[in-house]
């Protein structure tokens, strides 16, 4: 497969996915040239989560995990202070071959990586879509509290892997955990570790309101 050389942001808590839409808030002097760059250019450049012990050389090049995402700038704010607001939708899975430059900022040549088919029918595709649509609605809304519509995007587009992934950006666990995620081979094994995940979060809640209900009444001595 074919390599690419993209401009490389790396972050210490932000796993990011493709098909999945993020705003960025660019402010350090190396990454506003980046993106001044990134706009002449093709508006794209990958992102890649930091390994840990990064603190110690962040204004240096810290290591970065391997496998990343490409992002593509759908709009973007310049403002007075030089800052950038950036909206970056996922491309695609990237991985990290080789570093290019590094100065002012990391360029790196990378390797787009195609996700594993996923074999089922599309009735049982649909099947899994609406399922997921739902727990992921009812574990938004009611244990982050977060508008459903606003990660998931409608129903009517019947995306799975979409789904997956952006609901994947939400979910409430750790960041390397996430990040191993986003190393799975393929959207059939995202998905039924997101769905293991909602369904152990929303038992956990259905147990807290079970609770809840009960008519407890200490008895005092």
């Amino acid at each position: 497969m074919s390599t690419i050389e993209i401009p490389v942001f790396p972050l210490p808590n932000l796993v990011f996915f493709p098909q999945a839409i993020v705003p960025l808030h660019i402010f350090e002097p190396r990454y506003r040239t980046m993106i001044r760059d990134v706009l002449r250019e093709k508006k794209q450049f990958g992102v890649f989560l930091l390994k840990p012990g990064w603190e110690k050389d962040y204004w240096g090049s810290p290591e970065i995990f391997e496998v990343g995402c490409l992002g593509k700038v759908e709009a973007y704010e310049s403002l007075p202070t030089g800052h950038f607001n950036v909206l970056l939708r996922g491309m695609v899975r990237i991985r990290a071959l080789e570093c290019v430059c590094d100065y002012p900022y990391r360029r790196m040549r990378v390797q787009p990586l195609m996700d594993e088919d996923f074999h089922c029918t599309a009735a049982e595709k649909t099947r899994l879509f609406n399922h997921m649509y739902d727990i992921a609605g009812h574990y938004l809304d009611e244990i982050l509290q977060i508008e459903p519509a606003a990660v998931m995007g409608p129903r009517e587009e019947k995306n799975l892997e979409a789904l997956v992934n952006r609901v994947t950006m939400t979910l409430d666990v750790d960041v390397y955990e996430k990040q191993r995620m986003l190393e799975l081979s393929s959207v059939e094994k995202r998905y039924y570790f997101v769905k293991q995940a909602i369904d152990e979060r929303l038992l956990g809640l259905k147990s807290i309101k079970a609770i809840d209900k009960l008519d407890f009444k200490p008895t005092l001595n």
